[in-house]
């Protein structure tokens, strides 16, 4: 009995990982197909102090709520620290290094915003409410500006919550529901961020990295430069099969069979399918929604059966309302690390987002733990941040953020 994967991304290797630690499967029956030459998708980290680290976002890890990827990273050991689980690692790290922002929200002005207070109305409070208990089924389609009064979208809350999980005025309002209720706990700590946790490095190189040497030295291959264009699936009494996962590799098509035992997962989607990577003298190449390779795997399973697989165009095909942007600064030049630290008020690592909540491109920026890269020299700082609206003109700079160099941007 075999199982297939369709992308390397963490659902697929955590799956993997569950096969084989409960369900008994053998890491030489596990066969994960990846169009790039990492596993991890999202969860990435890399370059070098010469031409750049970079990490095309992160997650805002949260040790109550996280719970079946913290029951995964027990049984990871470190590679970092012998005798130790990944778990502990996290742990330990994020204890020694609590979050708490001093400057979460920051004006044009470059003062710090009062968060103590939501800024909520009594209509606001109410509109929220009804959110939180209505059901998905009548929230249906609506987006969050179809339930909010417009004066909703400038309150504490909404800057504080919106760039904590990237969500736009145009998002789903289901969303926002299950991410309340998710981090309802949150609520009261949402201003200084004291619920995010931290790794000790990128979530690559503390993650990401340990979980596939535990999947390779299980017998786990992962098979990069594989790109998936179908997968092909039979209905028999309601009951859909994955029959043929067909997939490019050096160019050849070529294909796996589904025996009627196996196991086939597809990871459908993902923030950062069809992005990519400007320079500091160049923008980043603003991709269509042909490029959004999970999305199009999803979309051909979903026209071929109508109503059974989801809407996933509504995931891509408005590129408008989908895209955002982040950079990764690389600096051998302390001046603006340290002016943003002692702004911030945080050592670095402990400061989380600070939103300059007047920006156009609604930009945040944080400073993580340092050094953030294995191999990140002494003399060399990272930053990171992401801006929401790339498509709208800046407030300094008078171009579309998706339309600026890495040097426009800094």
């Amino acid at each position: 009995r075999k199982a297939y994967f369709v992308g390397g991304g963490i659902g697929s290797m955590s799956a993997a990982f569950f096969l084989i630690r409960d369900a008994g499967f053998e890491g030489k029956d596990i066969i994960i197909l990846e169009n790039l030459k990492v596993v991890g998708g999202s969860m990435d980290g890399c370059g070098n102090a010469e031409t750049g680290f970079l990490c095309r976002g992160g997650r805002m890890l949260n040790i109550p709520t996280f719970e079946c990827m913290q029951g995964m990273l027990k049984d990871i050991p470190s590679i970092r620290q012998k005798n130790k689980t990944v778990l502990q690692e996290f742990h330990e790290f994020d204890a020694a290094h609590p979050t708490h922002a001093n400057s979460r929200v920051v004006n044009k002005h470059g003062q710090r915003i009062d968060v103590e207070t939501m800024g909520f109305s009594h209509r606001d409070r109410m509109q929220l409410l009804a959110l939180s208990m209505a059901s998905e089924k009548t929230l249906g389609n609506s987006r969050i500006n179809e339930w909010f009064s417009p004066e909703f979208f400038s309150t504490t809350f909404w800057h504080l919550w919106q760039t904590t999980f990237a969500f736009q005025e145009w998002s789903s309002a289901v969303e926002l529901k299950r991410y309340m209720h998710r981090f309802m706990h949150e609520f009261v700590r949402i201003e200084t961020l004291e619920g995010i946790a931290r790794t000790p490095m990128n979530q690559y190189e503390s993650i990401i990295r340990p979980i596939q040497e535990w999947l390779v030295g299980k017998g786990v291959k992962p098979m990069f430069g594989c790109q998936v264009v179908d997968v092909l699936i039979d209905e028999k009494a309601s009951k859909f099969t994955a029959k043929k996962i067909i997939y490019i590799e050096g160019g050849k098509e070529k294909s796996f069979d589904i025996g009627e035992d196996d196991l086939c997962f597809i990871q459908n989607g993902s923030m950062t399918d069809s992005s990519s990577v400007g320079k500091w003298k160049e923008p980043a190449k603003l991709a269509t929604s042909k490029d959004a390779l999970s999305f199009v795997v999803w979309q051909k399973i979903a026209d071929r059966f109508p109503g059974k697989f989801g809407r996933p165009e509504v995931f891509y095909k408005n590129i408008n309302e989908t895209m955002w942007q982040s950079f990764t600064i690389t600096m051998k030049n302390k001046e603006l690390f340290d002016m943003f630290t002692a702004f911030q008020r945080n050592v670095p690592g402990s400061g989380a987002l600070c939103t300059f909540k007047d920006s156009n491109w609604m930009m945040s920026m944080v400073i993580a733990f340092q050094p953030h890269f294995d191999g990140q020299p002494e003399d060399v700082q990272i930053m990171w941040g992401y801006g929401l609206y790339p498509n709208r003109v800046g407030t300094y700079v008078p171009k579309r953020m998706l339309d600026c160099t890495g040097e426009e941007i800094f």
